[in-house]
């Protein structure tokens, strides 16, 4: 799915979403484009970017 949207594996959905929209006005729309783009999302959304907020609770 990557290579068909032309990007590397991510989580980030905005990207995955230019790199279809790219694809779409360079070639048309397809079926396999639009499954790779539907696979890509499936695939950000089960690997979520972990919270990288520091929490103390503790602190002064």
């Amino acid at each position: 799915m990557w290579e068909i949207l032309g990007i590397d594996a991510t989580t980030d959905i905005e990207q995955i979403f230019e790199a279809y929209a790219s694809k779409v006005a360079e070639n048309g729309e397809s079926d396999a484009l639009t499954k790779a783009y539907e696979d890509a999302l499936v695939y950000a959304k089960a690997h979520p970017i972990p919270d990288l907020t520091i929490s103390c609770k503790s602190c002064p």
